[in-house]
């Protein structure tokens, strides 16, 4: 089969649509099918490489628009588009002549579509529209987690093998909100023993180290990289923002502390917290008094093996890693 995907980014819009639809995109090449990514260009140059990289077709369209004309010439059985931005009446028209898998979070913003995806967290219990309802993919069991994620699966992640233990950071694909030196400092409130990898900005690069204070020694600070997935390994606690990101750290069952940065993941970062998936904290509008409140949770995963069992066998219970498996099924049956 062939499939067009439909997702921008840019450094305010960040790089979550078209990661997510990669990691689909990832799944569908491997089972043989052709794929199309149809994207602006996002100036973001270690995204721009993971494009190259994928294996998919590359086409360069306007950003936030969609017309069957951007897709002419590609033959597609299903367009997949994943986006705030595109007028929910020009993803509904291009639904009347190909069908769309919209994949949404939360909120279907009107629009008309074959089917929907929506893989947060107990999505599939949010009241959704009769007409959206009976088209819906929704829930943990759908989410879209890389191979390059699944393959450093633990059998036992939730015990610390690192001396001192290991701390993984970052805040999504470009860190617009300028959240890093916040970590940082809460870092430099860390008294117990840990050593870290922070993947921030360069352009934060300088901040982030004067904000650890003493605990530079213990921080290595590297740039945005295409290649994430290779941190995971040995990685004895996660902190990162609660996006698209979020499923990756849950299917690894790597004990984490997930943040929202924007109001649209205060959803994921609820249910997460309600359910005991991860440790979780609001950053939207925080400035540095907040820097204490997350040490003591970065010292918690840090020390307390309790809670470190208690959240990984809770984030492993939701995501099994066979999301992408499940989307793939749907659509090739669904023609």
């Amino acid at each position: 089969m062939i499939f067009a995907i439909r997702a921008d980014a840019g450094v305010v819009q960040g790089t979550g649509h078209v990661m997510r639809c990669l990691s689909l995109a990832e799944k569908l090449l491997s089972k043989g099918h052709r794929v199309g990514l149809f994207t602006n260009s996002s100036e973001i140059a270690w995204l721009e490489s993971a494009i190259t990289s994928s294996g998919v077709e590359l086409f360069r369209v306007s950003a936030d628009e969609l017309s069957l004309e951007q897709l002419e010439g590609f033959d597609a059985d299903w367009i997949i588009v994943d986006s705030y931005q595109i007028p929910s009446e020009q993803i509904s028209a291009v639904n009347e002549q190909l069908p769309v898998l919209a994949i949404v979070d939360g909120d279907a913003r009107g629009i008309t579509a074959s089917a929907y995806l929506d893989t947060n967290l107990f999505s599939e219990k949010l009241n959704w529209p009769s007409e959206v309802e009976a088209k819906l993919l929704a829930g943990s069991k759908f989410a879209l987690v890389r191979d390059g994620v699944l393959t450093q699966k633990r059998a036992h992640p939730e015990t610390i093998i690192g001396s001192p233990p290991k701390v993984l950071v970052f805040l999504g694909g470009s860190d617009p909100y300028g959240y890093s030196p916040l970590l940082a400092q809460a870092l430099s409130k860390v008294e117990v023993p840990f050593e870290a990898t922070f993947i921030a900005p360069e352009t934060s690069h300088s901040s982030i180290r004067s904000a650890l204070g003493s605990n530079l020694t213990k921080v290595n600070v590297i740039g945005l990289t295409p290649k994430l997935t290779d941190y995971y390994e040995g990685i004895d606690v996660v902190i990162s923002a609660a996006g698209t990101s979020a499923w990756d750290v849950c299917s690894l069952g790597v004990p984490a502390l997930l943040l929202s940065v924007v109001d649209n993941q205060e959803f994921s970062l609820n249910q997460l917290a309600e359910n005991g998936l991860t440790l979780t904290n609001n950053l939207s509008g925080a400035g540095v008094e907040k820097a204490g409140e997350l040490a003591k949770q970065i010292t918690r995963l840090l020390t307390d093996q309790k809670l470190r069992r208690e959240l990984s066998a809770q984030s492993l219970r939701y995501f099994d890693g066979l999301g992408r498996d499940r989307v793939e099924e749907f659509l090739t049956n669904a023609t």
